[in-house]
């Protein structure tokens, strides 16, 4: 089957089909700098939103990891308080409060978008990963540690321990001093990346003046008074 000449010829014809395929060929281009565009702000909104997430982070952490000297001294005296109940005369711990602990800030990373997540820096996007696995392990020691301190509540009673009350007890004065060093571990990991990525701690918006001296005021044991 023979091809019809084009009427002007082929050599116009393919200038022509030239045209319009480079016409194609720039508009896909400009798509894709539009599309790189709009990604690399995103990309620049995400950061600058996930890192002042992960600054009130680090305040909230920094709260929390200066009770860590304060509250082994609380455990060394609860155990010197267990140690006098044990010959059995009926004494009162009248003060169960643990350490305390503001929530933490994640709602930014949890609604992360995969294409801008995909277009940070290799380095980045591992780094960020690294302080959200750190941040759920700090969740769990923060809720475990808060169940440990809320065994010993029943005990401000004052009364006699049984051999069974100070098994519990003791088993609870140990978990929570491993849970206290745990929690100061991850938070020194935590305290790490935030470094690497050049974040600083900020107070996060709402805190108070109050809350600042909270974090800063050592958990006290009241004073146990004999029969």
């Amino acid at each position: 089957m023979k091809m019809p000449r084009p009427r002007e010829g082929w050599r116009t014809f393919a200038g022509e089909v030239g045209v319009i395929v480079l016409g194609v060929l720039l508009a896909l281009g400009a798509q894709q700098v539009v599309e790189n565009i709009r990604v690399e702000g995103e990309v620049r909104t995400f950061r600058e939103t996930v890192d002042q997430e992960i600054a009130y982070n680090l305040w909230i952490y920094r709260g929390r990891d200066i009770q860590t000297e304060c509250t082994d001294r609380r455990l060394r005296q609860l155990a010197r308080w267990l140690d006098r109940a044990q010959d059995g005369r009926p004494v009162a711990l009248v003060d169960t409060t643990y350490p305390l602990s503001f929530s933490e800030y994640r709602s930014a990373w949890d609604n992360r978008d995969a294409t801008v997540f995909a277009a940070l820096p290799h380095d980045v996007r591992r780094k960020y990963a690294q302080f959200y696995d750190e941040l759920a392990n700090n969740l769990n020691n923060r809720r475990t540690e808060g169940d440990i301190w809320g065994s010993f509540v029943p005990y401000e009673v004052r009364a006699p321990l049984t051999i069974a009350d100070q098994r519990i007890l003791h088993k609870a004065l140990k978990q929570a001093q491993v849970r206290n060093q745990r929690i100061h571990d991850n938070l020194v990991i935590s305290f790490a990346i935030g470094k690497s990525l050049g974040i600083k701690s900020i107070m996060p918006d709402g805190m108070t003046t109050d809350d600042v001296e909270a974090t800063h005021r050592c958990p006290t044991l009241a004073r146990l008074t004999a029969p």
